[in-house]
């Protein structure tokens, strides 16, 4: 068996994985997707997918319906179900009806006039985060 870890590029946490697997002598590789085609046809049995230099919409759901179709297995198929669910507003969104989940609110500004009028009015309190 074979496990393909898409990611755009080698991180702590995907070599971290990398050790693991060959401690317990299992295939492993990291790679990035360039050319879907050619691409996912050397993936292996299993997919974990990090990130990708496809977009973020059009580019995943066209490699989810390739690596669908080509019968691996697929880990993490949130990704392309929800392509921005790993921006924290998109998250506070998709649980912000759930009431026993607490979160830090986020205030997003189309300009540096309306961060000023937040902050003056007090609706945005300091310290803050960029």
């Amino acid at each position: 068996m074979k496990i393909s870890v898409i990611s755009r590029e080698k991180t702590w946490h995907t070599e971290k994985l990398e050790e693991e697997a060959k401690k317990m002598g299992v295939d492993l590789e990291v790679k990035d997707l360039l050319n879907l085609d050619q691409d996912i046809e050397r993936l292996g049995d299993v997919v974990f997918w990090r990130s990708a230099s496809v977009s973020r919409t059009s580019g995943r759901a066209a490699a989810l319906g390739k690596i669908k179709e080509s019968g691996r297995v697929i880990v993490n198929q949130g990704v392309f179900e929800f392509p921005f669910v790993t921006h924290k507003l998109f998250q506070q969104k998709y649980v912000e009806d759930i009431k026993r989940i607490n979160n830090i609110e986020t205030f997003t500004f189309t300009n540096k006039d309306a961060l000023l009028d937040a902050t003056w009015s007090g609706n945005l309190k300091f310290p803050f985060l960029q």
